[in-house]
């Protein structure tokens, strides 16, 4: 079973680094959630060399970094929530939602 090393983010929105031994990455982000991290980062490690390879996570491109990026992620799913709440289909829900959040961020 390959080990990943990882970087994951808690419920208090804090950046958490480790490595786990795991099938695949799905099943990586399963047994991080189970300890309620979620998954932003995985590279698996080659165990015959002992080095990590260059493959990384389809979400690595998800980084938060600082108190305006958070609250961006923050905003984005509250307007996000509201609207799939009140009935409006996903899609057009995160088109919406994405330009509505790109227009707060390019006002700041």
């Amino acid at each position: 079973m390959p080990e990943y090393r990882y970087q994951a983010i808690d419920k208090r929105g804090r950046n958490r680094n480790g490595s786990m031994p795991a099938l695949d990455e799905t099943d990586l982000q399963k047994k991080l959630k189970a300890l309620g991290l979620w998954l932003t980062e995985a590279v698996i490690r080659n165990p015959a060399l002992g080095a990590a390879t260059t493959k990384k996570s389809k979400v690595s491109n998800l980084r938060l970094h600082g108190k305006r990026q958070r609250r961006e992620l923050i905003d984005f799913c509250t307007v996000l929530n509201v609207q799939v709440r009140e009935g409006v289909p996903l899609v057009q829900a995160l088109q919406a939602t994405a330009e509505d959040c790109k227009f707060h961020s390019s006002a700041r």
